[in-house]
């Protein structure tokens, strides 16, 4: 409760007991003089409690300028550190668009560099293949040399399963094309099929029950085989010569065009024949086993050529 509140109650006191006394019959006289100095002590208490109520609404506003200065003070610092927080932001920001930028350039410096390099590379690959392209060109069983130059990853796989034949995917399903490789073959018996074993393509590939295959058997025999719903249909073979067994090596050649698949080894031509059933489809890398002893049968192709013809 105020003192002013307090200070209208005692007014309020006062009055009623001057009124009650005047109503009482009380001598005048006393009463008079008693409600005087009621009323002089009231008013004495009355100007003391205003002077203590000044002194109070004096503290209260100086108390509010206080706490207003303060509020302004921590609304200054708030701005202030909320300024310097996104000043330092927006040079992180800054930063790391920069670094990104700079990453950036420096990736496509190395993109460039990269595939300059790799066209190095590659040049030479197809000019040492045109050499080998353009003998069959020569021969006719190649109408055209411009056609789209692969490079494909080495070949390592070996199987141990006698008269066996399993593939690996190149990721290509050409239809006119002429494929090169340098292979190495190796067994782990002296007791092999030879001609069940060497290295391998599968090409025309449309399923497991369709596609065509030739291999250079380890007896000496350049051997061309269609699988057409899954039976044999035709077995062509020439031989090509005494093959080193275990181990050895050749250069391989196969030339697909207008459906005549035509082999080379190191060189020379060793088969053409026509097949009115091949179609375009996947082309393989294979391995063809005679012996389940030890590894079994291993084919090896490195600098492995291809080119695709539209």
């Amino acid at each position: 409760m105020s003192y002013r509140r307090i200070l209208l109650n005692l007014l309020l006191l006062s009055v009623i007991t001057i009124s009650c006394r005047l109503f009482t019959g009380e001598d005048s006289t006393a009463s008079d003089q008693g409600a005087q100095q009621t009323m002089d002590a009231q008013a004495s208490l009355i100007a003391e409690m205003e002077a203590k109520q000044s002194t109070l609404d004096a503290q209260q506003v100086d108390n509010q300028k206080l706490t207003s200065d303060a509020q302004a003070t921590l609304d200054a610092q708030a701005t202030s550190a909320a300024n310097e927080t996104a000043a330092a932001y927006n040079q992180k920001t800054k930063e790391a668009k920069n670094s990104i930028a700079t990453r950036g350039t420096q990736a496509r410096a190395l993109l460039l560099t990269k595939t300059a390099e790799a066209e190095m590379e590659v040049e030479p690959q197809v000019g040492a293949f045109s050499e080998k392209l353009q003998v069959a060109y020569d021969d006719g069983v190649l109408p055209t040399m411009d056609g789209t130059y692969h490079r494909l990853e080495d070949f390592d796989e070996s199987i141990a399963k006698i008269g066996y034949l399993t593939w690996w995917d190149t990721d290509y399903a050409p239809e006119n094309f002429v494929i090169r490789v340098d292979a190495y073959w190796d067994t782990a018996s002296e007791l092999t099929n030879w001609d069940d074993s060497g290295c391998a393509f599968v090409f025309g590939l449309e399923d497991e029950d369709n596609y065509n295959f030739t291999w250079l058997g380890l007896d000496g025999f350049v051997n061309l085989q269609r699988y057409l719903n899954g039976d044999w249909q035709w077995n062509k073979k020439r031989q090509n010569g005494k093959l080193s067994i275990p181990e050895g090596e050749a250069e391989i050649m196969m030339v697909v065009f207008d459906k005549r698949i035509t082999i080379y080894v190191n060189g020379e031509k060793e088969l053409s024949e026509q097949d009115p059933h091949y179609n375009a489809g996947e082309l393989a890398l294979s391995v063809f086993s005679g012996t389940n002893t030890g590894f079994g049968t291993r084919c090896k192709m490195s600098n492995i050529d291809l080119m695709i013809f539209e």
